[in-house]
């Protein structure tokens, strides 16, 4: 009694209720989700709500049970972004938005995140501008740090999808366009990568095109076959390394542990 004013009445959908409490400015100490039990609508409404945390808020989500593999995906994927930690008490996951000391109960492992910055066969690197992946130059900038994130397949095959610090991931668009948002968790943002020598990958996109560096400096997902275009480099990223690569002007180029490629 009393609390009538902090009752607010809640949308039928997740998504009509995060725009509305993001519209009147509220955040939560305390946000509990309880989506659907599928990968997409409980990896949607982590990103969601995650914004609508305080400080020191807690996202608290249900069925974190292996009954539930979609829900258990979600959690990690979203976490393994941000690099953050899993509080488990069954069935029950809680997640921080603050970290420290949390008890070191991790269902994901780091051995699965590989931060690279990724460079074109002509050595420029590729970058983020204006939400458009383009061939940037030679200079290490921190805007271009992508995140691969693998996600354990149901068929045992990994997937990959690339994001940035700030919460953006890659998306293949239909028009063959590579965009970077935050909109739902969807098919157009998992990529297969593949090995072609000791020094080059391709990235497939999920509607089987590869990504390619134009001329025009923009990278699209529109080829249908590998060509120089079509070949890029994974750079570790260390900071002996940016030194090294700024002082000599060339991506310095370290091999990546062998579990990292995929053999189909």
């Amino acid at each position: 009694k009393g609390l009538e004013k902090n009752i607010i009445p809640i949308p039928q959908t997740s998504v009509n209720a995060a725009i509305m409490l993001k519209n009147l400015g509220i955040k939560g100490d305390i946000i509990h989700i309880d989506a659907g039990h599928d990968f997409e609508n409980v990896y949607s409404d982590l990103v969601k709500y995650w914004d609508l945390l305080t400080e020191e808020g807690v996202l608290i989500g249900d069925d974190f049970d292996p009954f539930w593999p979609g829900v258990q995906r979600a959690v990690k994927c979203f976490c393994s972004e941000r690099q953050l930690q899993i509080i488990v008490d069954k069935p029950k996951c809680i997640i921080r938005r603050q970290n420290n000391d949390v008890e070191n109960k991790t269902l994901f492992s780091d051995k699965k995140i590989r931060i690279f910055l990724i460079a074109t066969f002509e050595n420029f690197y590729v970058s983020v501008q204006d939400t458009k992946v383009v061939v940037h130059g030679k200079k290490i900038n921190p805007l271009i740090k992508l995140k691969a994130v693998e996600i354990p397949g149901e068929n045992g095959k990994s997937e990959f999808f690339l994001t940035t610090n700030d919460g953006y991931s890659l998306c293949a668009e239909d028009n063959n366009n590579l965009v970077l948002n935050k909109s739902k968790f969807s098919s157009w943002k998992k990529f297969k990568i593949e090995k072609l020598s000791e020094n080059y990958v391709a990235f497939l996109s999920a509607h089987g095109k590869y990504l390619s560096a134009e001329a025009n400096g923009i990278v699209t997902a529109n080829a249908n076959q590998i060509g120089q275009r079509e070949k890029f480099k994974l750079l570790t990223l260390d900071s002996d390394m940016i030194k090294i690569t700024e002082k000599s002007n060339q991506p310095f180029l370290l091999p990546l542990p062998k579990e990292f490629f995929k053999t189909p």
